[in-house]
């Protein structure tokens, strides 16, 4: 794992942004009611965890917690509270402050439900900057992508600095909702494009010994078709030749390559290698064709 100073100093032209990122992380590592419900997951961790340089102005978490459970005033409140504290013992000459709080997609009944909270920063010699950041209306952003009602199986530590940590997904987890991201692409329940799971996947196959694969594969399977139970899904080991699925992870796949410091692989090969490992699970007999 990268430790979050290097990883803030290793991009000097985006180090007002790392750094408000840093403050996130602290805040919320630092906040009890925060700390014990959050599990960082997404593009973020896979920077911080395994060297990506594959992320984006959102920081995702996931939450087992489902909205009835959830205060979303409590929330916004002790996040708040926690990045003004967190700034503060940073040092770091920025002001972050929680802008918006919203349920998406809106209304009681949803079965998973996102929070979006943007998290404006401010440098705090700069007037203009402040005064937009108190009312709310900061130009400079982060979004905070809090999912509920998440199967989570395996958790990690990401250490800040002083033991302060933060709950992360563990790599079957991360893998395993990576697999049924792309899988949920065609399903009649949500129509989506996912052009960077693809990428992501087939980097921490590249990037994690195939060692330690041999001894998680049957915790990838077995967390993947949890995951995927949830979202009305039934994942079979010939689901990844759909073409349609191929299609649309294939979609903007090529955009990535302004978002990554190395060569973007190519497509075909991505795709083909992370088949291979999706087809290599254990699977059941009764699942073969």
């Amino acid at each position: 794992m990268l430790p979050i100073d290097a990883w803030v100093a290793a991009d000097p032209g985006r180090t007002t942004f790392r750094q408000a990122v840093h403050v996130v992380l602290t805040a919320i590592a630092g906040t009890e009611s925060l700390r014990t419900t959050m599990a960082l997951k997404g593009g973020m961790l896979m920077a911080l965890a395994f060297g990506s340089s594959r992320y984006t102005k959102d920081i995702d978490f996931s939450t087992r917690q489902d909205l009835s459970a959830f205060d979303r005033d409590r929330f916004k409140g002790d996040l708040d509270a926690a990045l003004r504290r967190a700034g503060d013992s940073l040092g770091y000459p920025i002001l972050c402050a929680v802008q918006t709080c919203k349920q998406q997609p809106p209304g009681p009944d949803q079965t998973h439900p996102t929070i979006r909270a943007s998290v404006g920063y401010a440098r705090r010699g700069n007037a203009g900057e402040m005064r937009r950041l108190d009312a709310g209306q900061a130009i400079t952003v982060i979004h905070i992508d809090h999912s509920l009602n998440e199967v989570i199986d395996t958790e990690d530590v990401y250490t800040l600095q002083d033991h302060n940590q933060i709950r992360t997904y563990g790599l079957v987890d991360l893998v395993s909702e990576k697999l049924r991201a792309t899988l949920q692409q065609n399903s009649e329940v949500r129509v989506r494009i996912r052009r960077q799971d693809i990428y992501d996947i087939h980097f921490l196959l590249r990037t994690v010994p195939e060692r330690f694969y041999a001894r998680i594969r049957a915790d990838i399977l077995r967390v993947l078709i949890e995951k995927a139970r949830t979202r009305n899904l039934a994942p079979t080991p010939d689901s990844m030749k759909d073409p349609e699925i191929r299609a649309r992870s294939a979609r903007e796949y090529g955009d990535l390559a302004t978002e990554i410091d190395e060569p973007l692989p190519p497509f075909d090969r991505a795709y083909g290698e992370v088949q291979t490992f999706y087809e290599s699970l254990p699977w059941p007999p009764g699942a073969m064709p």
